[in-house]
């Protein structure tokens, strides 16, 4: 797989790398200053995670129940694709701006977006069959057809094993675009699914 190079990898990069430059640095000078400074890095880390995306776009925040009886009733559209995630996981925390930009470019009247935080409803997982133990199987998207589930992403095979590939804005894409495909078959290549 091919990263597409941004500015802001260039500056994440570059700082990993004067901060590997300034430890080998304070090695050379003395031992117990670069003890120091990775005492102090490591502090600095702890406290200072990044936040998450603010924004959910056209994304709606559900409980599990209010998900439960969007799904049964199923007034609002026919397809639901739904994030279940938790703010505590880095990997849902740094992938929390891919989700609301595609709930902005993929949103119409057949298809809507919702987003389950487990950390807050950690019940909900054991009842999708999503598996919390370590946070490998998050952040999980499970698209819904008339209260069913249709297919997910991460897949889980009968071994209860994960298949977790790096999530990208390109990747969770191209498997949002195979869901559709996938699942709505010809309907997916009309206009009324997706907007020109």
């Amino acid at each position: 797989m091919v990263r597409e190079e941004t500015w802001e990898g260039v500056i994440a990069d570059t700082l990993l790398f004067g901060k590997a430059f300034l430890l080998l640095l304070a090695l050379y000078v003395d031992y117990h200053l670069a003890l120091w400074y990775m005492v102090a890095f490591l502090v600095l880390y702890i406290l200072s995670q990044q936040p998450a995306f603010p924004e959910l776009g056209v994304a709606k925040t559900m409980t599990p129940l209010q998900l439960e009886s969007t799904l049964i009733e199923g007034v609002s559209s026919r397809y639901w694709l739904v994030e279940f995630r938790t703010l505590s996981s880095s990997t849902c925390v740094r992938n929390s701006r891919n989700f609301p930009e595609l709930s902005v470019t993929y949103v119409n009247d057949n298809l809507s977006f919702g987003v389950v935080d487990l950390g807050l409803f950690p019940n909900v997982a054991d009842k999708f069959g999503i598996s919390l133990k370590g946070n490998v199987g998050l952040p999980a998207y499970i698209l819904f057809e008339n209260a069913t589930e249709v297919t997910r992403y991460p897949k889980v095979d009968f071994d209860a094993k994960v298949f977790h590939p790096s999530v990208t804005k390109a990747n969770t894409a191209a498997s949002t675009s195979d869901l559709y495909s996938s699942s709505l078959g010809w309907f997916a290549q009309t206009s009324l699914f997706i907007r020109a």
